[in-house]
């Protein structure tokens, strides 16, 4: 298998998984929320999803739209709990 065939199969993949988490995952609370109940500042939450403190907060605050990889992320390190749907 070439580089570039490689390279799409990583990418369909990706879109396909992505979609399918995206429009199946609707947790039940807001980050914050999360984040609170966790007894998590946004430095840490932050460095877990691979992101700025400013970013974390501003897609928080709802100023910032959370990208597919980053609505991974959190759906990942939160298991479930906060989903696309509390994310838009």
């Amino acid at each position: 298998m070439s580089t570039k065939n490689i390279y799409f199969y990583h990418f369909f993949l990706f879109t396909f998984y992505a979609q399918y988490i995206m429009f199946s995952s609707g947790g039940n609370m807001k980050l914050s929320e999360w984040r609170k109940k966790q007894k998590m500042t946004q430095v840490e939450l932050a460095e877990k999803l691979g992101c700025t403190k400013g970013h974390l907060s501003g897609v928080e605050r709802g100023a910032i739209q959370a990208g597919r990889k980053m609505i991974l992320n959190i759906i990942e390190v939160t298991g479930g709990k906060v989903g696309f749907k509390d994310l838009t």
